[in-house]
């Protein structure tokens, strides 16, 4: 496991040698990457520490514990710079996704909270994580894992799409039932009703009839902000 060395933001162009910076696994980058979305120029990808298809990059620094040393794995062919505050891991004879999805497993998260130091910005060096114990099946049981696992990362992200959905419906329910109770009173339908009654639109008109009578009498004035109620469909509108 080698440290990287530098490479600002400022550094990266259009054009040039791939790299890759700490920031962009969080932000960019999942289990494996065969592209970056950063180049730099030559001259300063001569001074870089590289990594080369199989390897893998963690980050060293992070903004907790338990996200510190995110690994992912390079599986494309060119040699790629890597920039400071990330080590390469290289050389180590496995499967580097099966390695990458151990790095993310519940014992190795654990192993990453009480070793990292920082509480605002988080730190872990590359021989605290070397010293993290690592089962190794024989490399076609490794195989046989990453595959199972991708074959169920489908129905794990439809899980968690469906769990999303949940969260927001059972966040609105609330408002939702209130709304729709107060439909229902106001369509009349809480409550069994008499075909006897009268229409609700034959007591507005007597209501209305009224209030015209009370002002033609002087009664009553008339409001200048009065509101109309009106029918559409089955239902009824207040007009302001």
């Amino acid at each position: 496991m080698v440290r990287g060395k530098g490479i600002k933001r400022n550094e990266t162009t259009q054009e040039g040698r791939p790299c890759i910076r700490y920031g962009e696994i969080y932000t960019s980058y999942n289990i494996s990457f065969a592209e970056t979305i950063s180049q730099i120029p030559d001259e300063l990808d001569k001074s870089c520490i590289h990594l080369n298809n199989g390897d893998l990059v963690f980050t060293l620094t992070g903004e907790n514990k338990t996200d510190i040393a995110k690994t992912i794995a390079y599986l494309g062919k060119n040699r790629v710079a890597a920039g400071g505050d990330l080590a390469v891991w290289a050389s180590h004879g496995m499967n580097p996704i099966y390695l990458a999805y151990y790095m993310l497993s519940p014992f190795c998260i654990e192993r990453k909270r009480l070793t990292a130091t920082g509480s605002i910005i988080v730190h872990i060096s590359t021989e605290k994580v070397g010293n993290f114990l690592v089962p190794i099946p024989p490399l076609d049981e490794q195989n046989r894992i990453v595959a199972k696992i991708e074959e169920l990362e489908l129905f794990i992200a439809q899980y968690d799409r469906k769990e999303s959905e949940l969260t927001i419906l059972n966040a609105n329910f609330p408002e939702a039932l209130k709304k729709s109770i107060l439909q229902e009173a106001v369509m009349g339908k809480l409550v069994p009703q008499d075909p006897n009654d009268e229409p609700a639109s034959v007591l507005l008109d007597r209501i209305r009839d009224e209030k015209e009578r009370l002002i033609a009498e002087g009664k009553i004035k008339r409001d200048k902000n009065e509101s109309r109620i009106y029918k559409r469909g089955n239902s009824y509108y207040e007009n302001q």
